[in-house]
């Protein structure tokens, strides 16, 4: 199944995503999981416009049919934004405001931004300012940890006895600054109150990984590189992470209620036990990132309290769920964690789990017929009579542990 690389972007500029996705796909489901990913409301739907000829798109064609090329940008716009109101009454928009942009050619003395190029550039320049912020960070430290050492050998010659002899107040000025700088210095390096600020900067610049069982309520840590992390039991409630990467960070038993996650990189993360409840995981990164036991809902009422594109909520649901012949029919779950899911009797005819985690997933009696299973983990499922009638099954993963379709241990052959 050929599959092109789509860019879908907001009319406003706020989000954007980069998908794979196959030329037969029909581009009513494209504008319905584009409206999820990129924040924008369900309902009324949307219209979409290719950016690179300006025209409508209709959900009926697929993208073969509508012309899309490899990284084609398509334009998702609301419809009170595309249809406006005059005294005659609604009119189409027939040119979008981001098509227009196009059309005016920026002065020479004022080069344009959007441009790979120059965003390449100010990618390169940030990385070069925080790779010096954090040598200087260094230095600061190692320049503090003197100061503080010629500090104390200067009080101490000062109150020597023969120093004694002839005091005056002018003598005292310069030794009453060095202690109170000293005192300031220690008191910011081992105050027990700035200890969540210390850690903070820590991870924050790459100097520690480790925050686990930290109290950083509230902490402020958008656009961070916290990639690796141990946040094992970490207190991050109302915590600010939007845009942050997380990226195989080990966030289990941390809370993280009312945290603003939009956008968040959790690719791969530990989420086992995190508490979820009432945070914003819209646009968030979630492959391969573990959500067992990973707590959205009201412990009262049951529901669903975190924000979650619909395509998360049905990871969380398959994997902390106990439903059996779920009909997930030609669903997209690539890349997903689907450990220890019970997908028993469920029906998975044409989806696509490319490199899925399905270790010690139950699958007996599934309907995989025609899926594409291109490196999927399988060790230690359950497979016993599974249908893989024209699946593909190139570099899956079995080992001795695995049940296969025909009730035998593996590693299967297939």
């Amino acid at each position: 199944m050929l599959e092109i690389i789509v860019i879908l972007k907001r009319y406003d500029g706020i989000a954007e995503r980069k998908e794979n996705i196959s030329l037969k796909v029909k581009l009513s489901e494209v504008r319905e999981a584009a409206q999820t990913l990129l924040g924008l409301p369900e309902k009324p739907p949307c219209r979409l416009v290719l950016y690179r000829t300006s025209s409508t798109l209709e959900d009926d064609c697929t993208l073969e049919e509508a012309g899309i090329q490899q990284n084609d940008r398509i334009i998702l716009y609301p419809l009170d934004v595309w249809h406006k109101k005059n005294a005659q009454g609604y009119f189409v928009v027939h040119t979008p405001p981001v098509v227009m942009e196009s059309e005016v050619k920026p002065s020479s003395s004022e080069p344009d931004i959007s441009s790979p190029k120059i965003i390449l550039i100010i990618k390169n320049i940030v990385k070069k300012s925080q790779i010096l912020f954090k040598v200087l960070s260094l230095i600061v430290f190692n320049k503090t940890k003197k100061i503080l050492g010629w500090v104390i050998q200067k009080t101490r010659n000062f109150f020597r006895k023969e120093n004694f002899k002839k005091i005056d107040k002018k003598s005292l000025v310069k030794p009453a600054i060095f202690l109170s700088v000293g005192f300031f210095i220690t008191h910011l390096l081992s105050n027990p109150e700035l200890e969540s600020t210390r850690t903070i900067w820590g991870i924050s610049l790459g100097i520690t990984k480790n925050a686990q069982g930290k109290n950083l309520n509230r902490a402020f840590l958008e656009a961070a590189n916290l990639t690796n992390v141990n946040m094992v039991g970490t207190n991050l409630n109302g915590a600010r992470l939007s845009q942050a990467n997380l990226s195989n960070a080990r966030l289990n038993k941390a809370s993280l209620a009312g945290a603003d996650l939009r956008g968040v990189n959790f690719s791969r993360a530990d989420l086992t036990e995190t508490n979820l409840n009432g945070a914003n995981l819209l646009g968030a990164n979630l492959l391969g990132a573990n959500l067992r036991k990973a707590k959205i809902t009201d412990p009262e009422t049951g529901e669903i309290t975190a924000k979650l594109d619909q395509n998360a909520k049905l990871i969380w649901k398959i994997v902390n769920e106990s439903t059996t012949g779920r009909d997930l029919k030609s669903k997209k779950l690539d890349r997903y964690n689907l450990s220890y899911a019970n997908l028993k009797n469920s029906v998975l005819s044409r989806a696509s789990l490319t490199w899925v985690d399905l270790s010690k997933a139950n699958l007996e009696g599934a309907t995989l017929y025609k899926a594409d299973l291109t490196g999927t983990n399988l060790r230690g499922a359950n497979l016993k009579d599974v249908d893989l009638r024209a699946a593909t099954l190139y570099k899956v993963k079995t080992d001795t542990s695995t049940i296969c379709p025909n009730g035998k241990s593996g590693p299967c052959k297939f």
